[in-house]
């Protein structure tokens, strides 16, 4: 799968735009590299959004710190259904952080953590 690969600078421009769209539903940033401070702009820009129902953030190189902003954020989606977290480098502690703040979406049908560093194994 081909990205953007719109880079972490562009991430607050694409943020500006998403934090208008207090219904949105559906959004993938799939494939741009937003690392860190992308994915914390774009979490942040989310705020509003209290409709979101899939969410997909594979291949932007988020690491553990990354994914526990993700994980602080999710518990306000209680309609999300999906969540892609695919293809990043998310190890162990990233893992556990995810869980914990998905533990209480009743709604969440479909979660993919594929092809991270964490190994589930690992977890017990």
């Amino acid at each position: 799968k081909l990205g953007n690969f719109l880079k972490t600078a562009a991430a607050k421009v694409v943020c500006l735009g998403i934090s208008e769209l207090h219904k949105i539903k559906f959004i993938d940033i799939s494939s741009n590299e937003f690392q860190y401070e992308g994915i914390e702009l774009f979490i942040k820009s989310l705020e509003h959004s209290t409709e979101l129902r899939y969410l997909n953030i594979s291949r932007n190189f988020i690491q553990d710190e990354g994914i526990k902003i993700v994980s602080e954020k999710l518990k306000n989606y209680q309609f999300l259904h999906t969540i892609d977290v695919s293809v990043n480098a998310i190890k162990e502690s990233g893992l556990v952080s995810l869980m914990e703040g998905i533990k209480d979406l009743r709604s969440l049908l479909s979660l993919n953590i594929s092809e991270n560093e964490g190994k589930c194994e690992d977890l017990r």
